[in-house]
């Protein structure tokens, strides 16, 4: 069963069924939440037990969310929050490449071997930090209120 990705339950969360079609200001606070929940997660994990499929919906999701600020780049109306949309991509971009080396250090195996995971969790601290330098490039008090909100949403689930 392939795990969910975070982009699609932030949404389902807003009750968005399709973000690509909301407001620009929604998909930015949308985006920012889904960044903010992965660095959360790439922070606080047992990231060595992480398997390849979540990797993969990690991975995907940065993906989307580039594709999506490359099409907000050229429409007419941009979101208010996000400072500079090109510096919000090249640290997603940036991410994208450390997630695609750990993805691939997984091989045909569903855990990382041990042989591998020292320089597994090096590409997903760094994927962290270009995560958190992507996440200044959003307005200020919204991203410290979704940090709490979602520390908060995080906690309760474990």
């Amino acid at each position: 069963m392939p795990e969910p990705s975070i982009l699609e339950k932030r949404a389902q969360a807003r009750k968005i069924s399709e973000y690509l079609d909301a407001q620009p200001d929604t998909q930015a606070e949308l985006y920012c939440d889904t960044l903010i929940e992965m660095s959360i997660f790439l922070a606080t994990g047992i990231l060595i037990k992480l398997t390849r499929d979540f990797t993969e919906v990690l991975l995907k999701d940065v993906i989307r969310i580039i594709k999506a600020l490359l099409f907000m780049q050229s429409a007419a109306e941009r979101p208010k929050m996000i400072t500079t949309i090109d510096g919000v991509l090249e640290k997603l971009i940036l991410a994208k490449d450390h997630f695609q080396i750990a993805y691939n250090m997984y091989g045909n195996d569903q855990f990382i071997p041990a042989s591998k995971s020292k320089k597994f969790l090096v590409e997903l601290g760094e994927a962290r930090k270009s995560i958190n330098e992507a996440l200044k490039h959003f307005d200020g008090g919204f991203v410290k209120e979704s940090k709490t909100r979602i520390s908060v949403e995080l906690l309760k689930q474990k």
